[in-house]
């Protein structure tokens, strides 16, 4: 698979990704991170995991064709839009982050209840009774995500003034 970057323009269908293999790389190196996983498949399991926020992105996508979720429209950040045919560079950051993220940890796995015991020898494994599915948080790629959603990661709704 190649990694097929979004413009801004929305027009291609074959776009896969808000970033490239080598801003993944410089990305991961400033952080002091060796990847050690094919940056190619780590930022296409990362688009996954970002585009699932889908329905919490502020504006709307500018054409209906579109494959992904950006470019949108109507999107402010720290109160300046961010221009219909720009990809933020937070969600860029976001991909990127998940990515890194994706090279130790599965970013989706299947939510299981929560382990009340297990017991190693003629394995046996206790559930919390009732208790809620568990499922991995990555604040990092949350952080960079906020700023984007059209309610912030705390459930309040955010207001953008409109210049």
């Amino acid at each position: 698979m190649t990694v097929i970057v979004e413009d801004g323009t929305g027009s291609n269908p074959n776009a896969n990704s808000y970033a490239d293999e080598t801003e993944l790389g410089t990305f991961a190196a400033s952080r002091g991170v060796t990847l050690s996983g094919d940056p190619t498949e780590l930022l296409i399991k990362a688009m996954d995991y970002v585009e699932a926020y889908r329905d919490q992105f502020q504006g709307s996508k500018v054409q209906q064709v579109q494959p992904l979720q950006w470019p949108r429209a109507t999107v402010y950040v720290d109160g300046f839009q961010i221009g219909s045919d720009e990809i933020p560079v937070d969600l860029k950051r976001s991909q990127m982050q998940a990515a890194i993220e994706t090279d130790t940890a599965d970013l989706a796995p299947n939510q299981g209840q929560a382990v009340k015991r297990e017991k190693v020898d003629v394995l046996e494994v206790e559930y919390e009774q009732g208790g809620a599915l568990v499922s991995p948080t990555f604040p990092k790629v949350d952080a960079y995500l906020d700023p984007l959603l059209s309610t912030k990661a705390s459930g309040f709704i955010r207001f953008e003034p409109v210049r």
